[in-house]
This record gives structure tokens, sequence and C-alpha cells, in this order.
């Protein structure tokens, strides 16, 4: 039977009523500044410290240490002999004399042992040039020696469970170098980027076998032939590639710094400018500030940004005494145009770190700035201190043009230096934490010492909450100082929402045991107790006011709000998405979800837990609130089905079900959206027909 028009027009009202309540609290994240628009904003307070491990937004999760084997060659290693982290194919590596050993941080016992006939002094691991090795070839290790720069091919495997397999093959493809390489960088489209201990850049280019005119091997000086410096004025001591692989940023001993287009296919190098003036630029900004004083400045390292940390600048540069320096390059229609300074952020002085205006903190030793969270390792006395910085959620959260950047930051002694550090990245960066779902992996850092490694974890809001009601067990009480602190510190709509997504999380798989760093997606369970702290927590802030207006010049509570809140995080990554795609596999038209099955599945699981916990726990039934509440969980109901739909239908064989509609349903098909399914009259009739008479019931009101 198909569904009387009416029906159809109830559905569509009840969506709608629901999406325009979820439009009405929306503005809370759609106004979450990025990291630029905070900077630009006057700051009263630049760091606060946190001293609760709970609420600490970096925290030290675990510690490994290598194999005997590797640990008694470990000690042997020179001070100056290369170390690092090779994320890509999960393996540590360091350097002793003319051996390079890898060790599998996820087997935690393997490692592998290369040996070259001179000295290592750099390694690499790049992309492989395209169409010059066999497609079983995912990367190239480049070596490079006191004597020569070889090339390994790589073959590397990985599989769900994170047991992997790793293959060397020798390439005989070579080239004698007279000048010993510090680092080695890689682009995307495998072009390689060398520094040298005589101050220059250089690059490598390599195919399968001797040209014409060219070897199968050569390098080519880069910074010689700009015309702008003469060789040896300027000793370049580091480089950085852009996210995208199309800007080469130079640094120099001098703290000036090079900006180099590689074009929009990366296979450029174009001199765009070079920035003389970032100290005195820097000092300008920061007029009472000794560490932009000549004998105190000193650039000593450079990281590339992307668009979801801010559009304002697209490099940070970090001094020897921390400060980080902001810079853009001008974008203009997708390419570089200069460098210039946008934005300075001091050091933080902790109690434990008397510091004056005339007496700055002391040097880093080592530092990675990733995705605004800045770590750094400073010496003094043979300590070892680390501090981490991450941007507050709360203080970006503030509506009304109100908000700033505030770093939180920690500091903790750590028992010996550190050789290198990470982030280990497995997800795109989201800046706003608080609109993550509970199930999305949390970023996690390396850090490399002679020991072994340490493994930092990010912490979220949502994280910081389950923490504290953990922590207290089935003493929790919403009197205590920490949750007080908590829900000053995000508000009460963000916490309702946090609430939500506990009660609503669904409980993610056990990470594979293969993976030494593997944390639960989410929460690896959440217990009994937990849901119904949440549950105690929302009924009190219902007696606390909210955003969306409800009439009578009155506001809902904000419960309600963050209700709406929640859903909106939970559905808006698909809302405006199509129900299906195609491709062409062995020419044939394969048809699948447009959106992962996993996610889907994350989704509908999460939206059915929240539906459940409504239907216990309904107000009165004449209050506006519940009323508006109904409507949402209308608006969950229709969106479980939808998502039933879509996936139902492709188990279907939606191409062949394609084959009995008329001409032209395919494009009609092809362009549904789970917003289009919901709220417009032709995109629900449409898939009511699409969905056949066995799950046709999902469209009744």
């Amino acid at each position: 039977m198909m569904i009387a028009n009416q029906s159809l027009h109830s559905s569509i009202q009840s969506a709608k009523t629901g999406i325009q309540t979820l439009n009405q609290i929306s503005h809370v994240d759609d106004q979450f500044p990025d990291l630029g628009d905070a900077l630009s904003q006057h700051s009263p307070m630049q760091y606060a410290p946190t001293l609760d491990s709970i609420t600490q937004t970096i925290i030290a999760a675990s510690t490994f240490t290598m194999p005997v084997a590797a640990l008694e060659m470990v000690q042997k290693r020179g001070p100056n002999e290369p170390a690092g982290l090779l994320t890509d194919i999960h393996r540590a590596y360091f350097v002793v004399k003319n051996k390079l050993y890898l060790w599998n941080y996820n087997e935690r016992q393997e490692h592998n042992v290369y040996e070259e006939e001179y000295d290592i002094v750099a390694v690499g691991l790049c992309k492989p040039r395209p169409d010059l090795f066999a497609k079983e070839i995912t990367h190239v290790l480049i070596i490079a020696t006191t004597r020569t720069v070889n090339i390994i091919a790589l073959q590397y495997k990985c599989d769900a469970n994170l047991t992997d397999s790793l293959v060397f093959y020798k390439t005989n493809i070579f080239t004698n170098v007279d000048i010993r390489m510090r680092s080695i960088l890689g682009t995307p489209t495998g072009r390689v980027f060398m520094l040298g201990d005589d101050g220059n850049i250089w690059e490598l280019f390599y195919q399968s076998e001797d040209g014409w005119f060219t070897k199968g091997c050569y390098k080519k000086l880069l910074t010689n032939s700009m015309g702008f410096f003469q060789f040896g004025a300027e000793r370049y001591i580091g480089m950085e590639l852009s996210q995208d692989g199309h800007v080469l940023y130079q640094l120099t001993d001098s703290s000036m710094i090079d900006v180099i287009d590689l074009g929009e296919r990366g296979e450029d190098y174009r001199f765009i400018c070079t920035n003389k003036n970032i100290r005195q630029d820097a000092s300008m900004l920061q007029t009472t500030s000794m560490h932009f004083t000549p004998s105190n400045f000193k650039i000593q390292s450079i990281y590339a940004t992307g668009p979801s940390e801010s559009a304002r600048y697209q490099l940070v540069a970090v001094t020897t005494l921390g400060c980080r320096l902001y810079l853009t390059n001008n974008v203009k229609e997708n390419r570089p145009t200069g460098l210039a300074l946008c934005f300075v952020r001091t050091p933080p002085v902790l109690d434990s770190q008397p510091s004056t205006p005339s007496t700055p903190s002391a040097l880093i030793q080592k530092s990675l700035y990733s995705n605004g969270s800045f770590i750094t390792v400073t010496e003094a006395n043979q300590a070892h201190t680390l501090y981490t910085m991450s941007p507050d959620m709360a203080t970006l959260a503030q509506l009304g043009g109100r908000f700033y950047l505030c770093d939180l930051v920690n500091q903790q002694a750590i028992p010996e230096p550190v050789l290198a550090m990470t982030e280990m990245s497995s997800t795109p960066f989201k800046l706003n934490e608080l609109a993550l779902a509970v199930t999305e992996p949390k970023r996690q850092f390396l850090l490399l010492t002679a020991t072994g490694l340490t493994l930092l974890i990010k912490q979220r809001p949502i994280d910081m909450l389950y923490n504290l009601i953990v922590r207290a067990g089935p003493r929790f009480s919403s009197q205590t100082p920490e949750y007080q602190a908590f829900l000053q510190q995000y508000g009460p709509i963000q916490v309702s929402a946090l609430c939500y997504g506990l009660i609503a999380c669904t409980e993610p798989a056990l990470p594979p045991t293969r993976d030494l760093f593997a944390q639960p997606n989410g929460l690896l369970a959440l217990s009994t107790i937990a849901s119904k702290v949440a549950f105690d927590l929302l009924t009190q802030l219902g007696h606390q006011s909210g955003l969306i207006p409800c009439g009578n010049g009155q506001t809902y509570s904000s419960r309600h709000d963050g209700l709406a809140l929640y859903i909106h995080r939970l559905i808006r990554p698909i809302w405006s998405q199509p129900l299906f795609k195609s491709a062409l596999v062995n020419k044939q038209k394969k048809y699948e979800t447009a959106i992962s099955r996993s996610q889907l599945n994350s989704i509908q699981q999460s939206l059915r837990k929240l539906h459940a916990h409504l239907q216990l726990n309904q107000l009165d039934p004449h209050s506006p609130e519940q009323l508006s509440t109904q409507h949402l969980d209308d608006l969950i109901k229709a969106m479980v089905n939808v998502i039933t739909l879509a996936i139902t239908v492709i188990d279907k064989d939606l191409g062949a079900q394609l084959k009995t509609f008329p001409i032209g349903s395919e494009d009609k098909i092809m362009a549904l959206t789970y917003s289009s399914v919901l709220m417009t009259f032709e995109g629900s009739a449409c898939a009511q027909d699409l969905a056949g008479d066995d799950i046709r019931y999902l469209f009744h009101a």
C-alpha cells in the first residue's frame, strides 16, 4: 500500500520541527573559532596549569622498554647519531655507526638490523616515485652515509589486527657524496630533499637506470641556484613541507625563513621570498619581552599547519626559549605569495620555574608542534622536564565573541632525554573536541628515549567527565569541587551534551591485542554507574536555563538544549550526504552506501540508545519542553529508519533494482540525501518507492 500524502506530510513536518530545534542550537558549534581567530583576541590568561591528571589535556598512558638486544645497542649510540620514529611503518629507529636498527614497537620484541659499508648519518622514509617500482613497493628508505646516499625499496603490509610485515629490497640505486646529510624529507609525489652539513639543501633524483645524459641517481644543489644568496652566505639548518606537499619552507642559521613554491602538482621549485625580520617583527608585537633580544632569539624548528587548525597562518616557528611564532604565507589562489609574522606566543612561566622578563625560561632540547598542541623538553642541572600545552576547549567555546586562546599546560619530570617526538595521526584533525563522538580515536603522541617509548594521550572533555565519574564511583556527588569546577569551566549546555554522549555511547570492540598502543576508540565499557551518574546530572541540569526560546520570554532547560546539541553533532556529518554512491569495478557499475557501513552503524546504534533513554525518562507530557523533546525523538527514529533503508537497499542489490525502474529514476535515487528523504515530499516518496513492501513500514508516521 502506498503511503498516504497526509502521512508523508506529517512525517516531513515532524522532521522539520526537530531540525528547526537543532538549527537553533547549532550556532554553539558554528561559532567555534579556529586558533587564528582565538589568537587575534585579547587573552586575559595565556596559560592555565592543570594539576589533576584527570583534567590534564595530555597525559602519559604507557611506557614500553626496548628488547634487551636493542637496548644493549642503543646504549652505544653516539649523541649525534640519528634516531627517530617512522610511524608509517610502525618502527622506531636508531643508528650505531654503520648499522641501522629498526624496532617494531607494535610487536614490541622484534627488531631488524640493516648494515651499510660506511657510517650512517641520516635516514628518511619517503613515498616512492610513481611508475618506477612494482606496485607492491609502498615506501623507499633513503639512507645517507658518509660516502653515499642509497635507496632501499620497502614492501610494508599491515592487517586489521596490526600484524605487519616489512620486506627490504636492494635497488642498487645510489649516488656518491662528499657531504654529510643531516636530514631527509620526502613529498607525497616522491620527491626527496636533503639538508647537508654544508648548510645547503639538495634534491635527490633517481631512476631505475642511467639515461643518455644523466646518471640513474644524483643530487642537485638547490640553495645555491636561486640567485638570492651567495654560496655559504646563509647556512640552512631546517626544512619543512606543507601538509599538501606544495610548499617547502627553509630555515637558516640566522633565523630567516625561505618560502619555496613547489607548484600545484608538487613538481616545481620556485623561490617566493625570504623573511629576514622575524625577530624584529616579534619584538614589535611583544615590546616588553626579553625573548626577542638579539642574544636571546634563535629559531630552532619550524612546523607546517593545516586549514583545520586555522586559515590565518600556515607555519609555526619555535625558538630555543620556547616561543611560538605564527606566520602566514599570504595565500592567493592557492599559491604562497610571501611570509609574514601574525601572532606571537611566549612560553609559560610556572611556579616551579621562576623567570623574569630579563631572565627568560630554559632552553628547549626537543619540541613538537602538531595541530595546536605543543610539547617541549628542557634540561637544567641534568634534570629533564616535559611540558605539554593544548588549547582549552572551554575558552574557545565561549559565545558572543568572548572566546580567546588559553593553553592548558602541564609539566612533569622525565628520567632521561627524549630522542624524538611525533604524533600518530589516524583520523583527520578536528579542533572542536567538544563535538567529537566518544567513539572517535583519541590523539596519540610517541616519545622515543634511549630505553624505549612513552605514549601520550590527548584527553577530550568527555574523557575528563568520564574519569571524574569513574574515580568517585558510587560515591560520586555533583557537589564535589572537581565536578563543580568542570561544570563552571564548560557550562551546563556543553556538560549536558557530554552526558548524553556517555548515555548513548555504544561499547566499541576491544582493541587488537597485538597493538601495544591501541586505546579503545572511545570508552571501552561504560559502567552502569557512569550511565546512572550521567542521568542524575541531566536531572539537575534540567533546572538550569538553556539558550533556545520556548515562548513567553522563557527558554528550555540546559538538559533540553544539550540533547539538541548532541543530536546535531551526531547526525551532522551525514545529514547532507547522499545515501548511495557508485563506482566502476571491472567495467561494471557497483553501488554502495556513500557513508561507510561502520560509521552508519555507529550513528544508528547511538541514536537507538538515545531513543531508549528518552522513552524511559519522559517529562510532563503537557510541558513545552517534553513536546519539543518528543519532536527530537521523532527525528531520532526517522534517522534510524533512513539509515536502515540505505543499508538494506544496498544489501538487496540496488543495481538490479534500478533496472526495473523507469528511465531517469537512477538520477533521482542517486541524488537522495538524508535531509531530502526526511524533509521533502519528493525525497520521501522516492525513498518509499525504493524501499519495497518489506521495509516500507519504516515510512509510516
